[in-house]
């Protein structure tokens, strides 16, 4: 069973973050959601392929949360590493700010690279568990406080991280992957004071009542710091979808559903308010770096000595596209529009949001084309299909931009954007058929205007 001080602590916090956050998106008086506490000594990573038996790790305390500690299990099977993970002493994440509703496992890869392996939900006994499996094979483990459990990044508030026993085995070629190295997250939130903690004498709740009051106020407090972030400007469509899932899944509690439906409802709130923070920050990032000029000037031919000194026959521009085409039909489909020549990218172009490795090995008669007529710019359009997260869409598009750019082109002629869900021809609905990704080539030499560039 687990206090209900400890909801109406959580309840308190939250209802203050939120008010506190809506006003801040309103008025940008921000202030960053986490204070940076860096934990100065490093993680061990260890390599744990290839081990026949399990070995056993140690969690220690760092100097934010130094009664708590932990152990785990870690096994290594083909293609993958299972972990079951034990911990004690794990109070309540709102200590360190009200904004901190969760703590979360991650392995952090030798390069600093972090793998959210899931949530750690303490019982009334501050006791947690958990069962989590990484493709990774050699890596260190630590323990943040979090927001909400869905974060893509660890935050500054390490509490624990692993510590090697004297019989784990595996520790061959150990390699510090300090936490200092780790990206840092942007969020900003203005939140109000700590209101203290309620009465102890409060009545008990179940473990499955408290996890879907504490998961339906992780997804609040995800969708309070997707709006802080401009998502309703930038990524409106996915925010909306947050907004509804919160909706429903507030609804749910409020007529006592079955908690595993609030449960469910709310974790689906929470990505995608997630996915619509993370599609506004790269809108924006996308929008704020420099462009040249993509006004329709008269096409200029080039004279001798490489000066910009006559205007391209309508003729030539049309003769120009036309052997545009031919070359990269080949290994694509490509068709001539108004836009300029469109190259679509289907589905199984992908695997996820990555480009296969034999597809984006076909882009050098591409880049060869576009590099060769100064002018040419390509706007990478990612189209997702029915029901897909808009930030797929997103992440396929940096794919393929990434891939022209270590083809040759150079990264300021090569945009992106997600299109979201949308047809060939401009239809706004169907199955998998939409998702795909779209090269538009255009620009002055073949008569065409390249997109502005902005989401």
């Amino acid at each position: 069973m687990i206090r209900k001080d400890a909801i109406r602590t959580i309840l308190a916090l939250l209802s203050v973050a939120a008010l506190r956050g809506q006003d801040a998106a309103a008025t940008k008086a921000t202030a960053p959601i986490y204070s940076v506490t860096v934990v100065g000594r490093g993680v061990d990573a260890v390599n744990y392929q290839y081990r026949a038996a399990p070995t056993r790790i140690d969690f220690r305390g760092t100097v934010l949360l130094s009664n708590a500690k932990g152990q785990a299990t870690v096994v290594s099977r083909r293609g993958r590493t299972e972990i079951d993970a034990k911990f004690e002493n794990l109070t309540t994440p709102a200590r360190f700010g009200p904004e901190y509703l969760t703590y979360v496992l991650w392995a952090i890869s030798p390069e600093g690279a972090a793998h959210n392996l899931g949530e750690i939900i303490p019982d009334g006994s501050n006791r947690a568990r958990l069962r989590a499996t990484t493709e990774l094979q050699v890596f260190g483990l630590i323990v943040t406080a979090e927001p909400y459990a869905a974060v893509g990044q660890p935050s500054s508030v390490v509490t624990l991280e692993n510590q090697i026993r004297p019989d784990t085995v595996g520790k061959i070629e150990p390699v510090q992957a300090r936490a200092d190295l780790l990206p840092r997250k942007q969020y900003t939130w203005q939140v109000g004071e700590n209101p203290g903690p309620a009465a102890a004498n409060a009545p008990k709740v179940s473990m499955s009542q408290y996890e879907a009051i504490l998961e339906l106020y992780q997804a609040q407090n995800a969708v309070g710091i997707a709006r802080a972030a401009d998502a309703d400007r930038y990524a409106p469509e996915t925010l909306a979808k947050a907004q509804q899932a919160l909706s429903d899944a507030q609804r749910l509690q409020a007529t006592k559903s079955n908690t595993k439906q609030v449960v469910q409802a709310a974790r689906e709130a929470t990505q995608t308010a997630e996915d619509a923070r993370v599609l506004a920050e790269r809108r924006k990032q996308a929008e704020q770096t420099p462009h040249p000029d993509n006004g329709v000037a008269p096409p200029l031919e080039r004279g001798p000595n490489g000066q910009a000194d006559r205007l391209v026959n309508p003729d030539a521009q049309t003769l120009l596209r036309k052997q545009l085409l031919e070359r990269i039909s080949g290994p694509f489909a490509a068709r001539d529009t108004a836009r300029g020549v469109v190259v679509t990218l289907p589905d199984e172009a992908f695997d996820g949001p990555a480009l296969r490795s034999s597809v984006s090995a076909e882009f050098t008669p591409l880049v060869s084309a576009v590099a060769g007529q100064p002018g040419l710019r390509v706007d990478v359009e990612g189209h997702s299909g029915s029901g897909d997260s808009e930030l797929l869409s997103w992440e396929r598009a940096e794919a393929v931009q990434k891939a022209l750019v270590a083809g040759g082109l150079p990264a300021g002629s090569v945009t992106i954007r997600g299109a979201g869900n949308s047809q060939p021809g401009g239809a706004r609905s169907g199955p998998i058929a939409g998702r795909r990704v779209e090269l538009v080539i255009a620009g002055p030499p073949i008569g065409a205007a390249p997109a502005s560039g902005t989401p």
